[in-house]
């Protein structure tokens, strides 16, 4: 489970298996996002398709770990780096049937954004 602020923002999301960093997909749908601010769960919907990808829910490589499908432009995308962002979009691999304004400022506030704390939890299901 990752746990981050920006700004005054706290949002976070639920990785339901650990990220390989190898330019593939994994996951499941039980993936979810949700803000602590905006008191909101927010499941992953695969409303839009990832060719070739059954379940795009999370996605991870060397610059960035993504939550949904790149052709949705992801819904959530940590970068690191110098001069890197992140940003969230929602409804396309995640959502509520959001209005597009709500859907790029429900978890940080606006679109791109830098995250100022991150907390990195790892829970085990039995």
């Amino acid at each position: 489970m990752f746990l981050m602020r920006s700004g005054d923002e706290v949002f976070g999301a639920v990785a339901t298996e650990g990220f390989m960093f190898d330019g593939k997909y994994n996951g499941t749908s039980r993936c979810m996002m949700f803000s602590l601010t905006r008191d909101v769960l927010i499941p992953f919907t695969n409303r839009v398709a990832e060719p070739g990808v059954a379940c795009p829910a999370m996605y991870s490589d060397k610059d960035e770990i993504r939550w949904g499908g790149k052709s949705a432009g992801g819904d959530l995308v940590l970068r690191d780096g110098v001069g890197a962002y992140c940003s969230s979009e929602l409804e396309g691999s995640y959502g509520l049937g959001m209005s597009k304004q709500l859907a790029t400022m429900c978890l940080a506030g606006k679109q791109k954004f830098k995250v100022d704390d991150l907390e990195v939890y790892a829970l085990t299901y039995r």
